[in-house]
């Protein structure tokens, strides 16, 4: 099963949905802007991705800015993505035992392809 880190405002993140649902394939939506994330969820999709926080981040976000975060710790960044689920990244889908951020075509179908098999 595939879940999808979405913002149903962000035209990237429905662009993916959009793919998945073509591609008939069966996943879960996680709205985080409306669940929010977990310590857990954001060190286990950094434990997916194989990134540092800094490159799960919307670093133009105003509470990136605000918080001075281009001086944060990894730590600092976890919590702050914790407390400001803006900031993460998105679409990001997620398996098992993968995740890609999927903002384009290109590294959904690579996924896909990797998942389905």
């Amino acid at each position: 099963m595939i879940t999808i880190y979405h913002n149903p405002k962000c035209s990237k993140s429905r662009d993916a949905l959009e793919i998945l649902q073509k591609n008939r394939i069966k996943f879960t939506i996680k709205e985080y802007l409306k669940e929010g994330l977990t310590l857990a969820e954001v060190e286990n999709l950094l434990q997916l991705l194989q990134f540092s926080p800094i490159q799960i981040m919307r670093e133009k976000e105003a509470d990136f800015k605000t918080n001075h975060l281009a001086e944060a710790t990894d730590k600092q960044l976890i919590l702050a993505l914790v407390k400001y689920p803006k900031l993460l990244e998105r679409p990001i889908l997620v398996s098992k035992n993968s995740a890609v951020i999927a903002r384009s075509m290109e590294p959904i179908m690579e996924f896909l392809s990797r998942e389905i098999e």
